[in-house]
C-alpha cells in the first residue's frame, strides 16, 4: 500500500474528529447519566414499582432550565445552556405494566464552545424511552390471589439496562429481557442493540462515534438470595461490534468485548450496607490505526474492580438523614497504547490489549469524568439531609465528593493527556447541593474543582459549575 493513501486517511480521520470533541461528547455522556438519575428518582417515582404500591395509572411533566461552565483539560471554559422537558405516563394492569417518555431536550453554547459541529438545537429522540413489561407472579396475584414460587417477567422496548452494578453496561438499549424468579434464585437472560443516533461510543476516533454506532448485546445473569443480607450474582456479557468503518486506504475499527464478572450487595451490619464487583473483559481489538499496515487483531485481556461501602449512623431510616460512602473503582491499562480507548493512537500490533474498556457508569467526578481504564479512584463522600421541613414541604440537602485519583500503572495512558512515569493524577472536590422548595420545585447546584497532580501535565486548578431549576407534577 503507498504510504501518501495511508498517511491521507490518518489525517482524514483525525481532521473529521478534533480531540476536543472527543472528550466533550463523552464528558456530556457522563454528566448526562448522573444527572438522570437524579431528576428521574425525584420526579419519575413509580418506574418499576410494583402492582400494589401504585396506581392503575400514573403520569407525569417535568421540565428543568440549568447552566452548565465546565473547564476543559487544557484550561479553556464552555458555557452551556439547556431546557430539558419530559413527559411520562405509566400504565398498569394486573401483571402488565407499559411505560413511555417524550423528551424534548434544546441546547445552545456560547459562541465557540460548541463540542458539536453546531452552536444549539434539539439533541435526542422525542420518544427516549417506551417499553411494555409481564410479571406472571403479579398477574397471578391480580386474578386468583395466589403467589406462584416460580414466576418469570419480560420487558421488551426501548429501556436503561444496568448490567450488575452498571460497571460492565449502563446504557439506554432497544432490548429484551426475560427472567425466572424463584424465591432463591433469579436468572435474567437480555439481548439488545444501540439506538444509533444517540449512543456515544468510547471511541472518540471512529467516524461517527456520536451519531451512528451499531453494536449488539447479550448477556447472562444469575443472584443467589437465600443469604439474609447479601445477594451474590454471577454475570456474562458480550459485546459485539457492527460498525462497518473502514476509512480510505483501509484502515479499519473494531472492538468485540465479552464481561465475565462476579459480585454481590447487601449489609455487613445493620449500618454498613456495600456494593462489589470484580469483572475480567476479554475479546479482540483492532491495533493501532497509526501503526504497522496491515492492522492485526490481538487479543483482550483486562480487568476492573468496584467496591463501595454505605455507612449510616441508625438502622434503614438513617438513609434519608446522613449516610458515609466510601468508594474505590480499578481498572487496568496498557502501557503500549497512546491512548486508553482508541483506535487512533490504540494499541501496538501483536500484543495484548489490556486496557480496560467498558460501556458502563461509573463516578469519577463532575471536572474530568475519567474513564476507568489504568485508573485509581477512591471515592469518599459524607450526605446529609435534615428530618425536618417548614411548613410548605421545603428540605434541603447537601453532600460532599472527595477523589483521588492515580494510574494503576504509570507508564500507561488514562483518558485524557497524561505524563508517563508518573501516577499521581490529582485530587477533585465536588459539592452537591439540593433545595426542594416545595413538592414541585427543587434547585440544584453542582461544583467541582480538579487540583492536578505530576502525572497530569499543567498545574491550573479545573473547575466545573451546574445550575439547575427543576419544576416537575
Amino acid at each position: 500500500m503507498r504510504l501518501d493513501i495511508w498517511a491521507a486517511a490518518c489525517v482524514f480521520a483525525l481532521a473529521a474528529f478534533p480531540a476536543s470533541a472527543q472528550s466533550g461528547a463523552q464528558r456530556m455522556e457522563r454528566l448526562e447519566q448522573a444527572l438522570n438519575e437524579v431528576l428521574e428518582q425525584r420526579y419519575e417515582p413509580t418506574e418499576g414499582r410494583t402492582f400494589a404500591e401504585t396506581t392503575r395509572i400514573d403520569y407525569g411533566v417535568y421540565t428543568t432550565v440549568s447552566e452548565i461552565w465546565t473547564d476543559a483539560a487544557n484550561g479553556d471554559t464552555r458555557q452551556l445552556t439547556q431546557v430539558d422537558a419530559r413527559f411520562w405516563i405509566q400504565a398498569q394492569s394486573g401483571g402488565h405494566t407499559g411505560f413511555a417518555r417524550a423528551r424534548l431536550l434544546y441546547q445552545w453554547f456560547d459562541e465557540g464552545d460548541s463540542w458539536w459541529s453546531e452552536d444549539e438545537g434539539f439533541r435526542y429522540p422525542i420518544m427516549d424511552r417506551w417499553w411494555y413489561a409481564f410479571n406472571s407472579r403479579r398477574h397471578a396475584q391480580a386474578t386468583t390471589g395466589t403467589s406462584p414460587d416460580i414466576a418469570f417477567d419480560t420487558r421488551i422496548g426501548r429501556q436503561l439496562i444496568t448490567w450488575g452494578t452498571g460497571l460492565s453496561l449502563y446504557r439506554t438499549l432497544y432490548a429484551a429481557r426475560i427472567a425466572l424468579d424463584t424465591s432463591a434464585t433469579r436468572v435474567e437472560a437480555m439481548v439488545g442493540v444501540t439506538p444509533s443516533a444517540d449512543f456515544v461510543d468510547f471511541d472518540g476516533t471512529r467516524p461517527g462515534y456520536t451519531s451512528d454506532t451499531d453494536r449488539t448485546f447479550w448477556g447472562v445473569i444469575a443472584d443467589y438470595r437465600n443469604w439474609i443480607n447479601h445477594r451474590p450474582f454471577i454475570a456474562f456479557l458480550q459485546q459485539i461490534d457492527n460498525n462497518d468503518t473502514t476509512l480510505p486506504g483501509g484502515g479499519r475499527y473494531e472492538y468485540n468485548s465479552s464481561y465475565a464478572s462476579l459480585g454481590s450487595t447487601g449489609q455487613i451490619t445493620s449500618l454498613v450496607f456495600y456494593r462489589a464487583e470484580v469483572i475480567y473483559e476479554f475479546g479482540d481489538s483492532i491495533s493501532d490505526l497509526l501503526g504497522s499496515f496491515p492492522q492485526t487483531q490481538d487479543d483482550i485481556s483486562a480487568w476492573a474492580l468496584k467496591l463501595e461501602f454505605i455507612y449510616t449512623p441508625r438502622p434503614l431510616t438513617s438513609l434519608e438523614d446522613f449516610r458515609f460512602e466510601f468508594e474505590v473503582l480499578l481498572g487496568t491499562g496498557d502501557s503500549d497504547r497512546g491512548h486508553s480507548a482508541h483506535t487512533i493512537d490504540g494499541n501496538r500490533s501483536g500484543t495484548n490489549d489490556n486496557a480496560f474498556n467498558s460501556f458502563g457508569f461509573y463516578n469519577t467526578g463532575l471536572v474530568l469524568g475519567l474513564d476507568i481504564s489504568n485508573l485509581v479512584s477512591v471515592r469518599i463522600g459524607p450526605r446529609w439531609r435534615p428530618a425536618s421541613r417548614t411548613s410548605a414541604g421545603s428540605k434541603f440537602s447537601l453532600g460532599f465528593d472527595f477523589y483521588f485519583f492515580a494510574k494503576l500503572d504509570s507508564d500507561a495512558p488514562i483518558s485524557v493527556i497524561s505524563v508517563p512515569g508518573e501516577s499521581y493524577v490529582g485530587f477533585e472536590t465536588d459539592l452537591i447541593a439540593t433545595w426542594q422548595i416545595t413538592s414541585d420545585l427543587a434547585l440544584d447546584g453542582r461544583y467541582g474543582i480538579f487540583i492536578p497532580g505530576d502525572a497530569f501535565p499543567g498545574s491550573q486548578a479545573l473547575h466545573f459549575l451546574y445550575l439547575g431549576f427543576s419544576y416537575g407534577f
